[in-house]
């Protein structure tokens, strides 16, 4: 089998396995991830501008994974706020004033 084949040959079965891809792909993440999440912050930190437009890009198409996630980070942040215990009544205060801002940010987010 020559070079051109075997490539013919990977291209086809990839495209012919793509749940067998999806495992291995995963597979390669998992065991790589320290790698990979280097290499990428290093090219966010290379190519901001770039970084930049495909983020925001990300966010105009995926509106709705978006307010899930943020919805999901004020639930665990409203689980951690009742597992707290303060010592004075001022601490209480203040909590409560910082979660009124970070919920009205969340509601406005979320119209």
């Amino acid at each position: 089998m020559t070079k051109q084949e075997f490539k013919e040959y990977q291209k086809q079965w990839t495209k012919n396995n793509p749940e067998k891809i999806r495992v291995i792909r995963k597979r390669y993440y998992e065991k790589h991830k320290e790698t990979y999440n280097e290499k990428a912050k290093e090219w966010r930190v290379n190519n901001p501008e770039r970084y930049l437009e495909a983020r925001k890009k990300w966010l105009e198409e995926n509106q709705e994974k978006v307010k899930q996630y943020r919805l999901n980070y004020m639930k665990k942040q409203i689980k951690k706020e009742k597992q707290k215990e303060y010592k004075t009544f001022d601490e209480v205060i203040d909590r409560a004033k910082s979660l009124k801002t970070k919920f009205k940010y969340l509601g406005d987010y979320l119209r």
